[in-house]
């Protein structure tokens, strides 16, 4: 059975019955044959093992498993996992994270008890039962707006899980209220709700009350009424006896509405949404102008996706459909779409500021990013010079380094040396040290003049050689330019490690380490462009950190903010800021700027995307993943058009050949890599080619079953589009 999911089982208050209910529905997924794991974030009012003090477990949990392994207890220790399947990492039980003495909000519990629930906990054994079980139920505590911690509600944990929901009611007076706000608050969050049952936690006669309330819950709730449970005796959630629970399912609760909304994520929208959808489209051909994109082919496509919203590493269109987000929004996304606190971080930016403007003022969050910034990059970069985006940083490295030799009485340093097949934006002063044709040579006119150098393009190398023993040929030439007229270069721009644009490929070991000897050596500045393999993505935190590199200017975009808000990020050292230093009538000053320069939403939000990278370990989990892609991607060679695979870190690129012994590339008009990413649409994942190469660029924060799902879906992509 493929993977589906989850459900989580919340309720209209506490001691509605959700226990039960969440037993009857594991069981009744059991029933078809799924693999079900059984989570209760947090227990309060936990029982004790072995007498008064003794051991605290989670009796609702150890009823729902004991219901699973068919009605005996299914294991003494809350600590030990279920037959099959491995053994958590963590120092918790990740089926009940906490597990809390006192019959109290979770917030009230953790404060009696010194403590602070930490979501996070939660969030991480959740995905970690996620890679042991094909499918997951999970019972909250209480009802939606129950505390768990500062400024957070299980509404907020359900939003983040990222689960449907089925919502547990009383069956008696009372409940269409409590039953309809509870609808209200889950559908103002966009929480996908599944169904409502309504339940008899205890003995009552049925009235009309109890007769009426089903049927007007399903009409003003606009709701799937799964069933009606009545009370049972033989059922003891004290004495943890599951009695004849599996009866009551299969006598009432009906299951096929919830298994068919599971099934079928895809099913039919109302009328009103899928009018707004085909709207937003109309709209979009009508008066957009998209980048990168032919026009006249994208007005008369029929594939516009209207993006919506995003949770985790998934992205949701008008149409309702979700989407692995295998680019990360063009590169940037760093923990997933809607990361709890980078939300907050901006939210809480919002009661104070959203603009101030650093041209004769300054502000907490540009001072405090900057400290942070310079801690972390590469030794010897001291001074931070914010802008909005990639190329404006690679265009104020390119302007300081020109102005800094200007200004040391070197005015014959007017050029730049830049790599074949490069890119470091779109502004004229970065697409004149751009190496990419197709981009860059229309704009010949209006550039000014540079010095390229070949590029390590291994897979295509002019010299077929191969890169463990070429000795790096491909950099002789950027040696005898040096030797020529390194007294006439400003400096030499280089994406460290990886030329992304470029088609993903990856320079040969040591290459960038010989790079910065031989601008050492014939004192020509350094600029690296990390715009793209920055924050992590290469498995350092800085590309130049896999060869011990500091360069002298550092220009840093994309995952500064964790893909939220446009900020860049310009890093020089003390030598060249100093530079600029001097009396005023010396007119030393660097005069460039931007209106949002250093915008206060954006830091803050880089600086939640700091934190975050502290506190989960996010380098160590991205050197596990890129393990697992190197993995995933090795199954990749047997596809027949599959010429070359470059992979650093959590970025891969996939070249697609006519064919492999020759190695010829397909015509352009033919538009295999569109192709292969409109395939893969339908499949679940966008995708974003470069020409014949498919790239793979996920959020760090990528599962482990997310990661091959997006290797499998890209897989079947290019074998249908390439051999079908």
């Amino acid at each position: 059975m493929p993977r589906i999911g989850g459900i989580f089982v919340t309720g209209t208050d506490t001691g509605v019955g959700k226990t039960i209910v969440a037993a009857g529905l594991a069981l009744g997924m059991k029933r078809r044959g799924w693999q079900v794991g059984v989570m209760k974030p947090i227990q309060t009012g936990a029982a004790e093992r072995g007498g008064e003090r003794g051991e605290l477990y989670s009796p609702d949990a150890e009823f729902i498993q004991a219901a699973l392994a068919g009605g005996g207890k299914l294991k003494d220790s809350p600590g030990e996992p279920e037959a099959g399947v491995a053994h958590s990492p963590f120092p918790f039980n990740p089926h009940t994270p906490y597990v809390l003495r006192e019959p109290l909000a979770p917030l009230v519990c953790a404060r009696l008890e010194g403590l602070e629930i930490e979501p996070e906990r939660i969030i991480k054994a959740s995905q970690w039962m996620e890679e042991h079980y094909s499918y997951l139920v999970i019972e909250g505590a209480g009802g939606v707006l129950v505390p768990i911690c500062r400024n957070y509600f299980m509404i907020d944990l359900i939003k983040e899980l990222g689960f449907p929901v089925v919502v547990v009611a009383r069956a008696s007076l009372g409940t269409i209220n409590h039953t309809l706000l509870t609808l209200e608050a889950l559908r103002s969050r966009q929480i996908k709700v599944l169904g409502v049952v309504l339940n008899q936690p205890t003995p009552s006669q049925s009235g009309i009350c109890e007769q009426t309330n089903p049927e007007v819950i399903q009409s003003l709730g606009q709701v799937d009424l799964l069933g009606v449970l009545p009370h049972s005796p033989a059922i003891s959630l004290e004495k943890g006896e599951v009695g004849n629970l599996e009866e009551l399912v299969q006598k009432h609760l009906d299951l096929e509405p919830l298994i068919r909304a599971l099934e079928r994520p895809s099913s039919p929208l109302p009328y009103l949404q899928r009018r707004r959808s085909a709207l937003l489209k109309e709209l979009d051909r009508r008066y957009l102008w998209h980048p990168f994109t032919q026009m006249q082919e994208w007005t008369r496509g029929e594939d516009l996706l209207v993006i919506e919203r995003g949770d985790g590493v998934y992205l949701e269109d008008s149409d309702g459909r979700r989407y692995i987000d295998g680019v990360a929004s063009l590169w940037t996304n760093v923990h997933g779409h809607r990361k709890r606190e980078i939300d907050q971080a901006i939210e809480d930016q919002l009661t104070r500021i959203g603009h101030s403007t650093l041209l004769g003022l300054t502000h907490a969050p540009a001072i405090e990013l900057a400290e942070r910034l310079i801690k972390i990059a590469p030794a010897g970069l001291s001074r931070v010079f914010y802008s909005d985006n990639g190329a404006t940083a690679c265009e104020i490295a390119l302007k300081m380094a020109f102005q800094y030799w200007q200004q040391q009485g070197e005015v014959e340093r007017a050029s730049f040396v830049y790599f074949e097949n490069s890119y470091h934006g779109d502004t004229l002063g970065a697409v004149s040290v751009g190496g990419i044709d197709l981009f860059h040579r229309l704009y010949k006119p209006l550039l000014f003049q540079a010095v390229r150098s070949p590029s390590p393009y291994c897979y295509r190398c002019p010299h077929q050689l191969d890169p463990l023993s070429c000795g790096l040929r491909c950099l002789d030439d950027l040696e005898r330019i040096f030797k020529k007229q390194a007294d006439r270069i400003c400096a030499l721009i280089i994406e460290p490690c990886v030329q992304g644009a470029g088609g993903m490929l990856v320079a040969p070991s040591g290459f960038l380490r010989r790079v910065r000897d031989l601008c050492d050596q014939y004192q020509v500045l350094m600029i690296a462009d990390e715009v793209a393999v920055g924050f992590g993505r290469t498995g350092k935190m800085f590309a130049c950190e896999h060869e011990d590199v500091q360069p002298d200017i550092l220009c840093l975009a994309k995952g500064i903010t964790g893909g939220y808000l446009p900020l860049a990020a310009t890093l020089t050292t003390e030598r060249i800021y100093a530079g600029f230093l001097g009396d005023y009538s010396q007119k030393r000053t660097f005069f460039h700027g931007h209106t949002y320069t250093g915008n206060p939403l954006a830091c803050r939000a880089a600086l939640a995307n700091l934190d975050i990278f502290d506190r989960e370990r996010v380098i160590e989990r991205v050197q596990e993943r890129s393990r697992q892609l190197a993995e995933g991607l090795g199954r990749l060679w047997e596809l027949e058009h599959v010429g070359d695979i470059r992979q650093k870190g959590l970025l891969a690129g996939i070249e697609l050949v006519r064919d492999k012994s020759s190695r010829d590339a397909y015509k352009f008009e033919e538009k295999i890599g569109i192709r292969v990413i409109q395939k893969a649409r339908t499949m679940g994942v966008i995708l974003r080619p470069l020409g014949d190469v498919i790239v793979l660029m996920p959020p760090l924060s990528i599962s482990a079953r997310e990661l091959d799902e997006l290797v499998s879906v890209t897989f079947e992509a290019i074998r249908q589009v390439t051999e079908g």
